[in-house]
């Protein structure tokens, strides 16, 4: 297309429950994240809620990861951002249900805006479900600093187990704490 569409207006969606979230973000990475260096785009958890978690994340770019590209390439979606708005609901996953979650289906991307040029704050919405169902159903929206939607990855559906939990300390061994 010659342009972006415009997002869709703003939607008043709130946490249930809002708190602060129970470690920082560096120990979230060495107990429940199994996700390297390159890959740690949390920059921090705002809140986190029976239906959700809010976060900020940081941008990255392909000469970061990629061996060889030219300075003129550009991300059409960040997969830094994307991968650390699924990071959220990991954390999310672990604090509700003592679970890891992993991805078994995106209903779509929608794309309004660049991604890769600043900070980035993610709703991660959690539909409402039983939580003795595995399956969990969720939402993304990745909004900039101004409060502009920039992408939605809609209709997630997430596989929780509490066996995948062991990849967060699988990281924290190969490490060596």
């Amino acid at each position: 297309a010659a342009a972006l569409p415009q997002p869709p207006r703003r939607d008043e969606w709130k946490l249930v429950e809002p708190r602060a979230f129970s470690m920082s973000v560096g120990d979230a990475y060495e107990q429940w994240l199994f996700h390297g260096p390159l890959f740690a785009g949390i920059v921090e958890v705002e809140r986190i809620g029976e239906n959700g978690i809010i976060g900020r994340l940081s941008p990255s770019s392909p000469s970061r990861c990629l061996a060889e590209t030219s300075p003129n390439v550009r991300w059409i979606m960040d997969p830094v951002v994307l991968d650390s708005g699924l990071q959220l609901l990991i954390l999310w996953a672990r604090t509700y249900r003592d679970a890891t979650p992993l991805p078994s289906r995106f209903g779509a991307f929608h794309r309004f805006g660049d991604l890769s040029t600043g900070e980035v704050r993610c709703e991660a919405r959690v539909r409402p479900g039983s939580e003795d169902n595995p399956v969990v159903h969720s939402d993304l929206y990745f909004y900039d600093l101004q409060g502009r939607l920039l992408g939605l990855l809609e209709d997630m559906e997430f596989a929780c187990s509490k066996a995948l939990n062991r990849l967060g300390h699988k990281r924290a061994e190969s490490a060596g704490t």
